[in-house]
């Protein structure tokens, strides 16, 4: 049957890292490490109209529940050492809690058993490591140019954050409201040999970002 394109590219965008966004009915495919990055005075965070309730903290964020994590990722594929047969990988955490499988196909793509074992442990990095999103994050009109997929850069508490758009409104005010996910570009990359990865520990407003260890197998 009929398969949406978007659908067609999901695949591709696991293997390869990238992103995809339409802009003006045109589908844009880029790497995510090549995304454009903006860079965001401080200043400019919070925008609010004059004499409105604004909370007292910049941006709102929010932590993902680490109960609520995968230990798992499994990820079909059509393996090209195996005559196009339907092969499967896993990457697992290791911990004492008995946490959900996540499953990810990769059926509509070819590759090599390395590769997709590679697509399961960069999936379970990121859902362990880009847990902090962004309801509300906004900016002075002058910012209408953004778009999804595009980084922000900007230093908050002494600490660098790169904050990735995924939604973008212009209000009827003109200012610009931005939800996202905090991304962490060490991600980017990871193998099926990354071993170990421990991100750094970041505070954020009152939300702790906690380092994680991870005992694979």
């Amino acid at each position: 049957g009929h398969t949406a394109p978007g659908k067609m590219l999901v695949p591709l965008m696991l293997i390869h890292d990238i992103s995809v966004r339409e802009t003006d009915g045109i589908l844009e495919v880029f790497y995510r490490a090549d995304s454009d990055k903006v860079p965001i005075p401080v200043t400019d965070i919070g925008c609010h109209v004059v004499d409105t309730k604004f909370p007292h903290l910049p941006f709102k964020t929010a932590l993902a529940d680490p109960q609520d994590l995968p230990g798992k990722v499994s990820v079909s594929f059509e393996d090209v050492l195996n005559n196009y047969q339907t092969g499967s990988k896993s990457y697992v955490f290791d911990d004492e809690l008995n946490r959900d499988s996540l499953q990810v196909d990769l059926s509509m793509a070819s590759c090599s058993p390395d590769v997709g074992l590679g697509v399961a442990t960069k999936a379970l990095h990121s859902a362990w490591i880009n847990t902090r999103t962004v309801e509300e994050f906004y900016l002075p009109p002058k910012y209408f140019t953004l778009q999804e997929g595009d980084l922000l850069s900007f230093t908050m508490w002494d600490i660098p954050q790169l904050l990735m758009c995924q939604t973008i409104d212009i209000r009827a005010d003109g200012i610009v409201h931005v939800k996202g996910m905090f991304d962490e570009p060490q991600v980017l990359g990871l193998t099926a040999d990354a071993g170990s990865y421990v991100p750094d520990t970041k505070p954020i407003g009152s939300v702790h970002f906690e380092s994680y260890t991870f005992p694979c197998r």
